[in-house]
């Protein structure tokens, strides 16, 4: 952070303020104490006939690697329709029957994800603009 949100100052530094459990960005100017939050994803663990639907990312980070498709919640979306939007993003595909499936977190990223379980509601799928392939592939246990 190189500027205060509130007032535009470049008077920051990082403290741990009273009361909290870890360094903060806080303005010299106005006081203001930054918090950092995860960020939130939501998507879906998606099935046709017991096969899951996975997406190769086209684009970094991890690009060329396969994952379920997921994204950022945007503000005023809940958590499924966020992850019923992500996955029609990156793989034009449309669930139905969506079942909270888990919840966690990646601490080196920053982010919060909450994924479903959610069956496809025809075997259509195809690659969105951050996905390069889109296939269904057997469960491994």
């Amino acid at each position: 952070m190189n500027y205060c949100s509130d007032c535009g100052s470049p008077e920051l530094e990082r403290t741990i303020p009273q009361g909290s459990v870890a360094l903060r960005f806080t303005c010299r100017q106005c006081g203001v104490v930054h918090y950092q939050r995860h960020s939130l994803v939501a998507g879906c663990l998606a099935l046709w006939k017991g096969n899951v639907l996975l997406c190769r990312r086209a684009i970094e980070p991890f690009a060329g690697k396969w994952t379920l498709p997921a994204g950022y919640v945007e503000v005023g979306e809940t958590f499924e329709e966020a992850a019923r939007r992500e996955t029609f993003e990156e793989a034009h595909a449309v669930v139905s029957n969506l079942r909270l499936f888990s919840l966690y977190s990646l601490r080196n990223f920053e982010e919060a994800y909450v994924l479903y379980l959610a069956e496809l509601a025809e075997p259509t799928f195809s690659p969105g603009a951050e996905t390069s392939a889109t296939m269904l592939f057997p469960p491994t246990h």
